[in-house]
C-alpha cells in the first residue's frame, strides 16, 4: 500500500505537478498520514512544506486557494459608474472629471478604463448586434450610392454608382452618374421604378443632406429636404431613414453596392461613358438578375417574376420630376463656362460677363440679361467640352500679314506697333 502511494506520487512528479498542491497531492498526503508517517517525513518525501502537510492533515482534504480581495478606489461605485458610462457614451476622461467633482476622488484614467472594460465590451457588442429583417413582397426598396474610380477613355474618372435593391427578391438596379447630387438621386429612383415596372410601399434611405435635413439620433425623428418631399408627393412614395451612422439597416443594398463594385466594375476599362452604361445594362440582365442569391437560394429574377412583380403598386404614367439648379458663372476668355467640371460654349461677345445658368437633368441653359444665349445637352462624365461652332463666329482671326511690294521685286511685311494692335482689338493704350 505504501509503495503504491509513492508510485502515484512519483507519477505526479514525472508529469511536472509535484510542486503544485493539487487535489491529487492532498490525497497522497492523507494516505501517507494514514500509513503512520510523520509530517516531516511526508514533507520530505513529496517535497512540500510541513505547513502544507499540516493544513491538509487537519482539514481532511483539498481546498482551493482563497484569494483575498482588496477594495479598490472605485469599490461601491459600480452602479454609478455604469450609469455615467452610458450617459457619456463611454468617455473615460469625462468619468474621471465627474468622479473628482461628485465624489472627490482623483483616479487615474487607466483605473477607470479597467473598471469599465466589461461595460465597453457590452456596448460594442450592442452596436454590432444585428437582427435580419425580411420584408414582404413589394414592401421596400433600399437605395444608396457607391463610388469607384474607373478608366474611361484615357483618363481615370470617379463614377458615382446608384444602386437600388428590392427587399424581398433582392433584384437590383444600377445607374452611373458623374456626381451624387439631388438630381442624381431623383433620376436614379425614377430609373429604378421604370426598371422594376412598379412602385414599392416605401423607400429605405440613408441620411444624405440632399434628402434629409436633420435626423435626431435619440428620438428617431427626421426632417426631409423640401424638394425631396415634393418628389415623394409627386410619385406618392413614403420614406424611412436609417438611424445615423447605422447604414447596415439597409444591409441588402449595402451588400449589392459592394457586389456592383467588385463584380460589375472591377478590372474593366471603357472607351466612353456610353460604353460604361451599356456594360451596366448588360451586367444587370445577364449576371445580377440570374445569379443564385446566397440567402434566398433563388435567382432574383425568378423570385421577382413569381411573387414580387404582382405586389408592386402600379407606376403612374407621368414625366420625370422636374428639378433645376440655378448657377451664376463668368464667361472665360475661351468663350466657355464651367459647370460640374465640364465646359459649355457661349457666344464670344459675352466674354467676361456674368451669366445665369439653369441646369436640369438633361440640359444646360445659359442666359444673359434675362435672354437665353446658349442651350446645350448636359454632358456625361467629367472634363467634357461641349462647343457650338456658331458661338465662335466673328472672332477676329489672324489674317495673312500684309506686305509691301518693293521696286526690285522683293517683298517685306508691314509691322504695326503694339499700340495699334491694342486699339484695333478694342482695348485702350
Amino acid at each position: 500500500m505504501f509503495i503504491n502511494v509513492l508510485d502515484a506520487h512519483e507519477s505526479l512528479e514525472g508529469h511536472g505537478v509535484s510542486t503544485m498542491v493539487s487535489a491529487d497531492i492532498a490525497q497522497v498526503i492523507l494516505c501517507l498520514r494514514d500509513l503512520g508517517l510523520g509530517m516531516k517525513k511526508i514533507s520530505r518525501e513529496i517535497k512540500v512544506s510541513r505547513n502544507t502537510v499540516r493544513r491538509y492533515s487537519r482539514s481532511g482534504g483539498w481546498e482551493p486557494y482563497k484569494r483575498t480581495t482588496r477594495g479598490g478606489q472605485l469599490s461601491g461605485l459600480e452602479s454609478w459608474l455604469e450609469a455615467e458610462f452610458i450617459k457619456h457614451h463611454g468617455n473615460c476622461d469625462v468619468l474621471r472629471q465627474e468622479l473628482k467633482r461628485q465624489h472627490g476622488l482623483d483616479v487615474h484614467i487607466r483605473t477607470i478604463q479597467r473598471a469599465v472594460k466589461p461595460l465597453r465590451t457590452r456596448m460594442v457588442a450592442s452596436a454590432l448586434a444585428t437582427v435580419r429583417f425580411e420584408t414582404p413582397p413589394g414592401e421596400q426598396l433600399q437605395i444608396d450610392f457607391g463610388t469607384k474610380t474607373i478608366m474611361i477613355g484615357d483618363a481615370p474618372q470617379k463614377v458615382f454608382l446608384f444602386v437600388a435593391t428590392l427587399g424581398y427578391s433582392r433584384r437590383c438596379y444600377v445607374r452611373a452618374f458623374d456626381g451624387e447630387r439631388q438630381g442624381s438621386w431623383f433620376a436614379g429612383i425614377e430609373g429604378a421604378l421604370q426598371h422594376f415596372g412598379g412602385m414599392p410601399r416605401h423607400l429605405l434611405i440613408d441620411n444624405p443632406t440632399s434628402m434629409v435635413h436633420r435626423h435626431n439620433r435619440v428620438t428617431g425623428d427626421f426632417r426631409l429636404n423640401p424638394t425631396f418631399e415634393e418628389f415623394l408627393c409627386y410619385w406618392t412614395l413614403s420614406v424611412i431613414a436609417c438611424q445615423p451612422a447605422r447604414a447596415r439597416t439597409k444591409g441588402k443594398d449595402e451588400r449589392n453596392v459592394g457586389y456592383v463594385k467588385s463584380n460589375c466594375i472591377a478590372g474593366h476599362t471603357f472607351t466612353s461613358w456610353n460604353a460604361l452604361e451599356e456594360h451596366i445594362a448588360w451586367w444587370m440582365r445577364e449576371v445580377s438578375d440570374v445569379h443564385r442569391h446566397s440567402t434566398t437560394n433563388e435567382r432574383p429574377i425568378d423570385l421577382y417574376d413569381r411573387t414580387e412583380r404582382a405586389s408592386l403598386r402600379t407606376l403612374p404614367e407621368r414625366p420625370p420630376f422636374h428639378t433645376e439648379r440655378h448657377l451664376v458663372r463668368v464667361v472665360h476668355q475661351d468663350a466657355h463656362v464651367g459647370v460640374d467640371q465640364n465646359r459649355y460654349s457661349v457666344p464670344w461677345m459675352h466674354i467676361g460677363e456674368q451669366v445665369q445658368i439653369i441646369v436640369s437633368q438633361d440640359s444646360v441653359s445659359i442666359s444673359s440679361g434675362g435672354k437665353e444665349i446658349a442651350l446645350h445637352q448636359r454632358a456625361s462624365g467629367h472634363r467634357v467640352t461641349t462647343s457650338n461652332p456658331q458661338h465662335l463666329d466673328g472672332i477676329l482671326r489672324r489674317a495673312s500679314r500684309p506686305v509691301i511690294q518693293l521696286p526690285n521685286g522683293l517683298v517685306t511685311p508691314i509691322y504695326r506697333s503694339p499700340k495699334e494692335y491694342d486699339i484695333f482689338s478694342g482695348g485702350s493704350w
